[in-house]
């Protein structure tokens, strides 16, 4: 018992003493990081109070430098004389002052070297400038060369139709040719065969008096004999081949006057000729009486010049088409078109109104904006069916005989088969609608087709079927014609007269070839019957 009481008392000392040293090794270690923590504040205090006295020192310096009007010479100080926090701080300015420096000096030379572009830039901006003018002066005048060309022949063709026009008056104002007689030629052509007969018959008088009249002189020798024998034998020929010339104008003189007797006995009357000549006025006052004429433009960004050239010319377009069909009564609509993705502004329609109304289609197409459209093609089918919507509407729809549609665009219709280019919508219009059928319906109706080319490279592949949806030939009552005019604002009101134009010579060459059965003397149809009929038969 004794002996295992001293060995737990042992034990209890030992576990306190270890526990003493713990706790001793504990406190070292607490008051060690405590010590190195205020080493190293006096060392941060340290350092501050030497930049404070460092910036105090240079603050007096400063300030004992503008103090003194005169400066005495400070003596440079080395490095070593200087406190070693000032000195390391002084080198760093002067490190920071020569880097500030180097990038300052590398900055004017990017400066430079811009300035250099800008201006080589500029060079080339002002060369390309001049370019452009040069080729802008050259269309210029090519498009100029060509009005007057067009000027030239569309004078020319009124004088033709003037002319055809006063021989018609004159003819209907001629008084009927009286049945020519025997004594009295009935024109100068018969007038001029008489006299020529009359003047051979006399020659031929004389002759055979001169051959039966004695000669007054003798024959003396043979080669005289020869030589007058040799005339006679002339003489005679020449009589022959007169009088065979004589009595074959006799023969058509009298072929002549039997056919005028003929002719004479069924002539119409001055009554028919007026008649007429009344009904082929008619036939051209039908051609272009009315003039229905429809403006459809693609509005997209790429055709902003067309907008503009239709507002500021459209008026001196149609007073110069009045000028030149005074009697016509002019009516003018607008489509513009965009694509399926603007869904606002997809269709743009002004409907027909008269040419003294023409100041609401110049402010309805001011403001239309030309942006929109997403992929290359655009909506044509959305505009040929508002076009059509057009036939149907009786006031402000399509009313006169000769109608028109002409289409500024650079860009096809939706559908592969039309171009080569990408197309949101490949299988065509995604309404459905179909721009064949609905050209096929627009020929029916005897509407004139005129696309205005901007881009061929774009759109030849659609005008080309297009073209098969409209009646071909010369006697066709309307036609799909393709007329190139270039992205140029001077192109709109030539491509606009030469249009409405062809479609007024069409109208009129239709209505004349298709309005009765047999041609006329003026190159119109007549209703001729009876006697009348068989005067012009013949």
């Amino acid at each position: 018992m004794g002996f295992r009481s001293n060995f737990a008392e042992d034990s209890d000392v030992s576990c306190a003493t270890q526990n003493t040293s713990e706790q001793q090794r504990l406190r070292l270690e607490e008051e060690a990081r405590q010590l190195e923590q205020e080493l190293i504040e006096v060392e941060i205090q340290e350092k501050k109070d030497r930049i404070a006295r460092a910036r105090a020192r240079l603050a007096q310096s400063r300030s004992d430098e503008a103090a003194v009007t005169t400066p005495a010479p400070v003596p440079a100080r080395t490095p070593s004389d200087m406190d070693p926090g000032l000195a390391q701080t002084i080198m760093e300015l002067r490190q920071q002052q020569a880097e500030a420096a180097r990038q300052q000096e590398e900055l004017r030379r990017q400066q430079d070297d811009f300035c250099q572009q800008q201006e080589q830039a500029r060079r080339e901006q002002e060369q390309a400038r001049r370019q452009q003018e040069l080729e802008r002066q050259q269309q210029l005048e090519e498009q100029e060369r060509r009005r007057h060309e067009e000027e030239h022949q569309r004078k020319e063709t009124v004088a033709k139709l003037t002319a055809e026009v006063q021989r018609l008056q004159a003819l209907a104002a001629a008084p009927s040719v009286v049945a020519p007689t025997a004594s009295v030629p009935a024109s100068e052509d018969m007038r001029r065969i008489a006299r020529q007969t009359a003047a051979l018959e006399e020659a031929n008088r004389r002759t055979e008096q001169s051959l039966m009249r004695p000669s007054s002189h003798h024959i003396t020798s043979t080669c005289a004999d020869s030589a007058h024998d040799a005339e006679l034998r002339s003489i005679t020929r020449q009589t022959e081949s007169m009088r065979r010339d004589a009595a074959a104008q006799e023969h058509s003189l009298a072929s002549t006057m039997s056919h005028q007797k003929s002719l004479s006995s069924r002539r119409p009357s001055e009554a028919a000729v007026t008649a007429r000549y009344n009904r082929s006025q008619q036939l051209m006052d039908q051609a272009t009486k009315g003039m229905d004429i429809l403006i459809m433009m693609d509005c997209t960004g790429s055709m902003a010049w067309a907008i503009a050239s239709c507002k500021r010319q459209i008026k001196a377009v149609l007073e110069k088409v009045q000028s030149d069909y005074p009697e016509a009564v002019i009516r003018v609509a607008f489509i513009g078109y965009k694509d399926h993705g603007d869904s606002n502004e997809r269709i743009l329609l002004h409907k027909f109104v008269d040419k003294q109304d023409i100041s609401s289609v110049e402010q309805f197409v001011g403001k239309i904006r030309a942006n929109g459209g997403a992929d290359g093609p655009e909506d044509i089918a959305g505009a040929l069916q508002t076009a059509l919507d057009l036939l149907k509407d009786r006031v402000q729809g399509f009313r006169a005989q000769t109608r028109m549609i002409i289409h500024f665009a650079d860009a096809p219709c939706h559908g592969s088969q039309y171009h080569s280019m990408h197309d949101d919508y490949p299988g065509g219009d995604p309404h459905g609608l179909n721009p064949e059928k609905m050209l096929h319906e627009l020929a029916s109706k005897n509407v004139d087709y005129y696309f205005l080319e901007v881009q061929s490279r774009d759109t030849t592949k659609m005008t080309d079927i297009f073209k098969g949806c409209y009646p071909s030939g010369g006697n066709a009552s309307c036609g799909f014609h393709v007329l190139p005019t270039g992205a140029s604002p001077d192109s709109f009101m030539p491509a606009m007269l030469r249009s409405i134009t062809m479609s007024a010579s069409r109208a009129i060459s239709y209505f004349s070839q298709t309005s009765s059965r047999r041609p006329s003397l003026t190159g119109h149809e007549c209703d001729c019957e009876g006697e009348d009929a068989a005067y012009y038969d013949s």
